[in-house]
């Protein structure tokens, strides 16, 4: 029977029996061969191995070779684009967090500035709306109103529970009578400015702006 195991290719352990084949090496090793050359080509060489069981599948054609050499070709690319698009990506991260900081500043500055506005519109109409109630409060129809009530109870007391009264009550009545007070006209317009209602749409115009100024 043909003895088909494979000596190792080191001339001083031609007599040893080969554990491996290196396609890359075109080399049979035994085990002590086979570490040193892992040892030597680390994992570089990892794709050439061959077992001992698949010795009768070695193929020498240049064919197989290129390919195994194309694969390791291809891992080698892979590895080192890898390592191109990692830095590639660290720098483009760090780029972001700089935009992703400017932004949120931009965020804060926005805010601010539309509470500053917010709040002095709020305060502006705050103040129109105080000034207009106290003119209206001091309007000469209100101060006539309240003294006219005061008047209006007096009578009313008098009437129900305080005769004595009444002849004070009556020239009360009587001067105010002499004052012609039904005949006298009151300003019923509120005496305040506000601005016009131009001033407010060129207002709300440079407001509407602001979104197009980016």
């Amino acid at each position: 029977m043909e003895d088909k195991t494979r000596k190792c290719s080191l001339k001083k352990h031609e007599e040893i029996e080969a554990v491996c084949y290196c396609t890359k090496c075109e080399k049979f090793m035994c085990k002590k061969c086979e570490v040193f050359h892992s040892e030597f080509f680390d994992s570089k060489h990892k794709l050439f191995i061959i077992d001992s069981n698949n010795f009768d599948n070695i193929k020498y054609t240049k064919e197989n070779e290129n390919e195994i050499i194309k694969i390791e070709e291809d891992i080698k690319y892979l590895k080192e684009f890898s390592n191109k698009l990692n830095e590639i990506n660290k720098e483009l991260k760090n780029e972001w967090e700089k935009m992703n900081k400017n932004k949120e500043d931009i965020e804060i500055k926005i805010q601010r500035m539309f509470t500053k506005i917010r709040n002095a519109l709020n305060k502006a109409e705050d103040d129109l709306l105080l000034e207009i109630d106290n003119k209206f409060e001091k309007s000469d129809i209100n101060r006539e109103i309240k003294k006219n009530d005061i008047l209006l109870n007096k009578i009313k007391l008098a009437i129900n529970k305080e005769p004595n009264k009444y002849d004070l009550l009556i020239n009360e009545c009587k001067d105010i009578e002499m004052k012609n007070i039904y005949g006298e006209e009151y300003d019923i317009n509120i005496d305040i400015k506000i601005p016009e209602e131009k001033e407010f749409e060129d207002i709300l115009e440079k407001i509407n702006n602001l979104s197009n100024v980016m």
